[in-house]
């Protein structure tokens, strides 16, 4: 995958992304917040010693890790942007990893109204591809990241 494909990539992830996870209400837009979203969390996945699916080879190798980081900050910045009283969280903006439950945990703590987990699927490494939605009720206690 060379860069123009890769910037294709994560700009198509950042679409889809906004498109199926955030409850975004449209009319809203004028007002800066979404329906009482005041902070959300946006979770890169993988980084640091963990590179997720890798795809290409040698100096075309692209991995997981450095697509949803890319995404993460792109999606982040189209959020403070055009909701600004809505505060962002990252999980990690460079490459490190944080445990899974330092994830949740860093959720918690600032009381996350909603929780994004960016990743990219792959078939046989070869090449990005597919989409998976998660999603968890906010009021649902036994489901809760705590």
């Amino acid at each position: 995958m060379n860069i123009k494909q890769k910037t294709v990539f994560v700009s198509l992830t950042c679409l889809m992304v906004v498109l199926l996870c955030a409850p975004v209400d449209l009319s809203a837009q004028s007002g800066k917040s979404v329906q009482g979203i005041t902070t959300i969390v946006i979770d890169p996945g993988h980084g640091g010693r963990d590179p997720g699916a890798c795809y290409g080879k040698g100096t075309n190798m692209v991995r997981e890790k450095d697509i949803v980081l890319d995404v993460a900050l792109l999606l982040g910045e189209m959020v403070k942007k055009n909701l600004p009283d809505v505060k962002v969280v990252y999980t990690r903006e460079k490459d490190v990893y944080p445990e899974l439950w330092e994830r949740s945990a860093l959720a918690n703590k600032v009381n996350a109204d909603l929780f994004i987990s960016i990743h990219v699927n792959s078939v046989d490494g070869k090449a990005p591809s597919g989409v998976e939605t998660f999603v968890m009720a906010a009021k649902n206690e036994e489901g809760s990241l705590k």
